[in-house]
């Protein structure tokens, strides 16, 4: 959770759909960030911005950025793997043509 003390703040998080939640906050305003999501908050507006940010818990954890951004390791492992191995490919074909073919 933020508090806004001071300034314009925009702050927003990811949902586990790739859905945007954005919202400018004005001084006194207060933003919750669901447990768990990518989330950030910045500086919208010309003046200093003071924030104030509680954690619901001694231990909040910690987010993998890549799962939370791109989808669990397996998918995207996978997806690597078949892009990289187009790419071996592609590349070992290319090299056995003559290059005014390419």
């Amino acid at each position: 959770m933020i508090f806004v003390a001071k300034g314009v703040v925009i702050a927003g998080f990811i949902n586990r759909k790739s859905d945007l939640f954005q919202s400018v906050l004005q001084e006194g305003d207060v933003f919750v960030f669901p447990k768990g999501l990518l989330h950030y908050c910045l500086n919208g507006g010309f003046e200093d911005a003071i924030v104030y940010s509680v954690f619901n818990a001694q231990n909040p954890g910690v987010v993998d950025l890549a799962n939370a951004t791109f989808g669990d390791k397996e998918s995207v492992m996978g997806t690597m793997k078949m892009a990289m191995a187009k790419l071996v490919a592609r590349t070992v074909d290319d090299t056995t043509k003559p290059y005014d073919e390419l």
